[in-house]
């Protein structure tokens, strides 16, 4: 799966020439089976108006992708408004980062081998991925078992992962206690890493779409209201703002299905992503 990022100006809905060059660049390329288009605001304007207006946005690429002969391939639109920001909107810059609408493709897959086939599948088949099977792999690097910095020199940039044990009450973005211990590891890993810079992303459990609603505060943003608790004891206890951002993915990413309690506390987590050591 690929994926860029294309902003907007303030209030405005079309490509600017450079959003234009951008999208035509990242669409080089073959194999592309379905694309979706995330759109957003930042938070000047009522919920309905910027509702409205990232979907003007998401049209607006939408309908960039047709002339450039992308109509046979499944384009999906999402209109996120205010609800999914990178940052707090707290000045110019936060803002403009938030005007944004993110592409992402799906590419078919290299041929399948035995180790992937299911029953009855060709060798030979090509499989397109779906989004849900798109999303990078993690790995638990913070364990939560202890508060001990983490090593990070032979972590690549881009790369995501769980924090074990940082799981949260259904329907609400406060941790449980067990949380506390992997916090003050990734405290601790960012104090020992002072060029660490890192996006934190929210994910729920339940919902077949969509974001939840957070009971807290009455809300449908619960995943980013969790990734942002993350983010706000982070800087209570010394991280500079500027090196964090975060963003909720509500239910698209599900790690297990939910059968039991502790499948559905599974998939109510917080990833890390790492933007720059």
């Amino acid at each position: 799966m690929d994926s860029t990022v294309v902003n907007f100006e303030f209030d405005k809905y079309y490509l600017d020439p450079f959003a234009q060059g951008k999208i035509d660049r990242f669409l080089l390329g073959d194999s592309i089976v379905r694309i979706r288009i995330i759109a957003h605001c930042d938070s000047f304007g009522s919920n309905a108006y910027n509702a409205t207006l990232s979907l003007k946005r998401a049209r607006e690429v939408q309908q960039f992708l047709l002339n450039r002969n992308f109509r046979t391939i499944p384009i999906e639109i999402l209109a996120k408004g205010e609800n999914a920001p990178l940052n707090t909107n707290e000045n110019a810059r936060a803002r403009a980062a938030n005007r944004r609408a993110e592409i992402i493709l799906v590419r078919q897959l290299p041929l399948a081998t035995n180790t992937f086939l299911n029953s009855g599948e060709s060798e030979n088949e090509l499989q397109p991925e779906s989004f849900e099977e798109a999303r990078p792999d993690s790995a638990y690097l913070f364990n939560g078992n202890d508060t001990t910095s983490i090593n990070l020199e032979n972590v690549e940039i881009g790369t995501s992962f769980r924090l074990a044990n940082l799981n949260f009450y259904g329907g609400r973005h406060d941790l449980l206690p067990k949380s506390f211990k992997a916090l003050e590891q990734l405290l601790n890993t960012l104090k020992a890493n002072p060029n660490l810079e890192i996006q934190i992303q929210g994910h729920i459990c339940c919902l077949q779409s969509g974001d939840g609603r957070d009971i807290g505060d009455g809300t449908n943003n619960l995943s980013v209201n969790r990734a942002k608790a993350v983010y706000d004891y982070l800087i209570k206890n010394g991280i500079n703002k500027k090196r964090l951002s975060y963003i909720g993915f509500g239910s698209q990413y599900k790690l297990v299905p939910e059968i039991t309690e502790e499948d559905l506390s599974t998939n109510r987590r917080v990833e890390i992503k790492v933007v720059k050591k």
